[in-house]
């Protein structure tokens, strides 16, 4: 890696870190370039050689958020005998984790510059690889895959590939699981008092298998694995 590389990252992991640890300490509304820069030890101008904008910045620093998330995974995929069971699996650690911090899930995969979120995501562990160790090589794949609706397709093509379900079922399957997942994540983004995480999180399981074993309400047909 160039000198000019190990910089650029070494720089962007000052403001990142700076911006972490202000998000521990107030809300992310009151968060401002000057206290980052400040924190980061740079002037203003320079964090703008590094990152487009404060909310770019602050997807940064949302991605840290991720890593309970992450290291709770392998716990859950443990158990998990087949592609079909993976997949709830990694949804259900992803649900219990997102609707307990769902600002920052919501600012990540769905927010208004999630488009840049696969790029996000792959600088940002390529500042801190050290957050992803451990895990096999696979794991990694789909966790540095920003893009929530080509992360999920690949978990769906891999139970199509074991013949848990048509192929023709996949991108019905994808898309009704994700708005469905986002619906839930917004209603506790806009603190409704009647919507509580572990709620949402049950209830985001149920609709999960609901989704996958009816195939877009009976429209392809499921195969059983019991054959």
């Amino acid at each position: 890696m160039s000198n000019k590389s190990l910089k650029e990252r070494r720089i962007m992991s000052y403001f990142i870190e700076a911006t972490i640890d202000l998000m521990d300490k107030e809300d992310v509304e009151s968060i401002t370039i000057r206290k980052i820069a400040d924190a980061a030890g740079y002037n203003s101008a320079t964090l703008y050689n590094y990152f487009d904008n404060l909310d770019h910045l602050i997807v940064y620093a949302s991605v840290s958020r991720l890593k309970e998330y992450i290291r709770d995974l392998p716990n859950y995929l443990s158990q998990a005998g087949n592609a079909f069971e993976e997949y709830l699996a990694i949804w259900e650690c992803f649900s219990k984790h997102a609707f307990q911090l769902p600002d920052f899930y919501y600012r990540v995969f769905f927010g208004k510059l999630s488009s840049s979120t696969p790029e996000v995501i792959r600088r940002y562990y390529d500042i801190f690889p050290e957050e992803l160790e451990g895990l096999s090589l696979p794991l990694i794949g789909m966790l540095t895959e920003g893009n929530i609706f080509q992360r999920n397709r690949k978990l769906l093509e891999k139970c199509a590939a074991e013949d848990m379900l048509e192929t023709a079922c996949i991108d019905e399957i994808n898309e009704l699981s994700i708005f469905f997942f986002k619906g839930l994540l917004s209603e506790l983004v806009e603190k409704k008092p009647d919507w509580k995480p572990d709620r949402q999180a049950e209830k985001a399981m149920y609709y999960m298998r609901k989704i996958f074993l009816s195939c877009g309400s009976g429209q392809c047909e499921i195969v059983s694995t019991d054959q």
